[in-house]
């Protein structure tokens, strides 16, 4: 405040004088007391205000640091947890496939062991038929599951629809299992022709994934993991391990979206949390409040703000040093390219997956590193990430090192060159070669299996000739192998040489001598057109030189027995052909009504194969309404009163329709006249009773008169007379057919009847009259 003195008082005024003199020392003096204090209480709320606000913001920075912490080990625990579920995925349907393309043609607990020793996240493997266990690997300490069936209970039954719904692997849990603990379980439907044929299921018990994820470490203590269904209906939350959330409720939490879980990452009650700094908050007030009572002597000395300002930059500068070391820190590459491709910055990652520099980096071009059959695609896909700002690409695919190998890699691209903190292309990626490789191990290795189980499908028929089966074999051999396009095959036995039609002389060849018990003998050869990098193993695999092996002991096992059991397959084979060659269905049925054997007719007859009718009886795939007439008929044959019987019926087909059929059965007795088994002999007349039912229709809907006539009397009339005569068809089959007519024409009628009936004429045309009912 200024205060205003006016001088105008006379001297002559004293008294004013002084009054105006007083006033004035007053008002200064109030000047004196309220501006400071005025000055001092704005400079000690200014200041209180500041220092609060920057002790909160470093509160709010050590929650950030806090959380950013949590977030990596739940990034961490992630991707380790979703390392497990892709091995589990890769073995379900790899166990599947198998399933389905051998059926039961294969030892489960010698494929399940193999599958096991190459994934250690996987405790046991299941097979169920429908919903029904009826195989664990390893069967110890699993032994109460087989026979379970898993769609009794409702959570199981749940689960298998979910499975069944998506077609794919549904994960299941974590819940209890029937035989003790917590796990999850991998669920794969089996299909086959549109039919479910049961799961194949892979088990993880939750110790497992603590192990494997390393959650009992001591430097993980201060996290709680929890793993919990997004729908609550299907399982409860699961804590990983004993520490609980603390009561601050510090938590990461992310979607695992190959099992719909969410995984959340807290810190326990045992972790030591940043709390509120009251004490320095206190320490600013009173910092404020000596600030205030000392700024009039230290208004020129302001220099604590520009300490703290230093403090801050120094701090966001060791924050950002921080960050930048755990991201150069981590093992997955990070790379920065220009909308050209040229590397901006790269992560030391680089130099230890690839063996560049950042320098020899930017001397390269990038495309050039890519695999020559992956170049023209990554080149399409990163002018299609170039075409929209923030676009993400992922991509798979080979690019080589500084040593000249090839490795796998997956990446993903994001377009950020609009965004004005990036200014570029930010590329993530990771070697995925030991990935790709078991994947190829597991590949060759069903290859593998397939090309074994085929042979042994072609060796089933014992009466094929030496050449028949090599031709047969040797075409069966390339693709088993690694490179199937560029693969030539061929056997020599007994001195005739059988071979696919690109063999010819190879540097690289692979053989296997064999020889039979009768003297003879051969080799197999395999061989490469042409050569291959060795990317995985080569040129042949261990698995190509156990199959050969394999392949050469099946076919001495084969014609050893072939030319033992000869003798005893000739004399069988000629019933066996009368059988099985039959024109029409044969069977022989048991006397409970079980089939025993059919033919072939009799198989496409009703759309069943062999061994489906043999598990099957006769009642089961008889129409419900002709059941009846055929068990009345067995039981008089059995009780001696008749040795045959003849009945048209109708059969069932597995597709649902319906098969009319002319049943001829008789039964084989014993030298006791003990009954044996029926012989049935099973002739299709689907057609010709289609025919009858299209007759039938045709002629109800007929716009002439249509009838039959036997032994002078209506058997059949048609709608068309009943309407235009009057008469019912109980009143006109009631009558003889010469009332119907008029007197004079009944000679003409019955003169055209002979000439027909006589093959005279085929057909006849005339008038006639008839009588109409009369309606009074």
């Amino acid at each position: 405040m200024s205060a205003i003195f006016t001088p105008f008082a006379s001297i002559y005024y004293e008294k004013a004088a002084c009054e105006l003199y007083m006033f004035k020392m007053l008002t200064d003096h109030k000047k004196g007391v309220v501006e400071p204090l005025i000055f001092s209480v704005a400079v000690f709320i200014l200041t209180s205000l500041l220092v609060q606000y920057l002790v909160y913001q470093q509160y709010l920075i050590a929650r950030e640091n806090e959380q950013e912490q949590l977030q990596q080990e739940l990034n961490r625990v992630k991707d380790g947890f979703r390392g497990i579920l892709n091995s589990n995925i890769t073995v379900a349907n790899a166990l599947a496939t198998i399933h389905k393309s051998f059926g039961s043609n294969y030892n489960f607990d010698t494929t399940a062991k193999q599958l096991l020793e190459t994934n250690k996240y996987i405790d046991a493997l299941q097979l169920t038929d429908g919903g029904v266990i009826t195989h664990v690997y390893p069967l110890r300490g699993h032994e109460g599951t087989i026979g379970f069936n898993t769609l009794g209970d409702s959570t199981r039954r749940k689960e298998a629809e979910h499975a069944i719904k998506r077609r794919d692997i549904y994960f299941a849990g974590p819940r209890k299992l029937k035989e003790g603990g917590i796990g999850i379980l991998g669920k794969v439907p089996m299909f086959s022709g549109g039919k479910l044929l049961g799961f194949s299921t892979v088990l993880t018990k939750l110790p497992t994934i603590v192990t494997a994820l390393k959650l009992y470490d001591s430097s993980k203590l201060i996290y709680s993991y929890k793993l919990a269904k997004n729908n609550a209906a299907d399982s409860s939350d699961y804590y990983f391990t004993k520490m609980l959330p603390g009561s601050k409720n510090i938590a990461a939490s992310t979607q695992v979206n190959e099992g719909d879980w969410t995984l959340t990452v807290s810190y326990s009650s045992v972790a030591h949390t940043n709390n509120f700094p009251l004490t320095q908050a206190l320490i600013g007030f009173l910092l404020a409040l000596f600030a205030g009572a000392f700024m009039y002597r230290r208004i020129r000395q302001p220099y604590y703000l520009k300490e703290i300002i230093d403090a801050k930059t120094k701090e966001l500068s060791a924050r950002e040093k921080y960050y930048r070391t755990i991201t150069e820190a981590n093992y997955d590459a990070t790379v920065l390219l220009d909308g050209t491709g040229k590397v901006l910055y790269q992560t030391p990652s680089v130099e230890k997956i690839l063996g560049y520099s950042f320098a020899e980096m930017q001397l390269l071009d990038g495309i050039e590193l890519i695999h020559p059959d992956d170049r023209e695609r990554d080149s399409q896909a990163f002018i299609d990430l170039l075409g929209e700002s923030r676009r993400i690409v992922h991509l798979t695919h080979r690019i080589r090192k500084k040593d000249g190998n090839y490795i796998w890699i997956e990446s993903t691209y994001r377009n950020l060159l609009l965004d004005e903190n990036i200014r570029g292309i930010v590329l993530n990626y990771h070697d995925i070669t030991d990935k790709v490789i078991a994947q190829h191990q597991l590949a060759e290795r069903v290859k593998e299996l397939s090309t074994i189980y085929y042979a042994n499908e072609i060796l089933k028929d014992e009466h094929q000739s030496a050449g028949e089966v090599f031709t047969k074999i040797v075409e069966l051999l390339p693709p088993g192998w690694q490179y199937p396009e560029i693969c030539g095959a061929r056997i020599v036995f007994d001195g005739q040489e059988y071979c696919t039609q690109n063999y010819r002389t190879s540097v690289t060849v692979q053989a296997e001598h064999f020889r039979l018990i009768d003297g003879r003998q051969g080799v197999i050869e395999v061989i490469y057109t042409e050569e291959k990098p060795h990317e995985y193993e080569g040129p042949f695999l261990k698995e190509e030189r156990d199959l050969i092996r394999t392949l050469a002991e099946t076919i001495v096992v084969y014609f050893n027995k072939a030319s033992q059991q000869r003798e005893r397959t000739k004399s069988e084979a000629n019933f066996r052909s009368s059988f099985e060659h039959a024109a029409i269905g044969v069977a022989l049925v048991s006397t409970g009504g079980k089939f025993v054997k059919v033919n072939q007719a009799l198989c496409s007859m009703l759309g069943y194969s062999e061994d489906e009718l043999l598990a099957l009886t006769f009642a089961e795939i008889t129409h419900p309404e002709d059941v009846g007439p055929d068990v009345e008929n067995v039981k008089l044959i059995l009780d001696g009163i008749k040795d045959f019987y003849r009945i048209e019926k109708r059969y069932i087909h597995k597709n649902g329709s319906i098969i009319w059929i002319n049943l001829n059965a008789a039964i084989i007795r014993d030298s006791e006249h003990k009954p044996l088994y029926f012989v049935s002999q099973i002739e299709n007349i689907t057609e010709r009773k289609e025919s009858q039912s299209k007759f039938q229709d045709l002629v109800e809907k007929s716009l002439v008169g249509v009838y039959i006539v036997q032994q002078g009397r209506f058997v059949y009339v048609n709608p068309w007379i009943m309407e235009e005569s009057g008469y019912s068809e109980k009143e006109l089959t009631s009558i003889s057919f010469d009332r119907y007519l008029h007197p004079d024409d009944v000679a003409l009628v019955s003169k055209n009847i002979r000439a027909r009936l006589s093959g005279e004429v085929n057909d006849t045309r005339y008038e006639v009259r008839v009588f109409k009912k009369t309606v009074s």
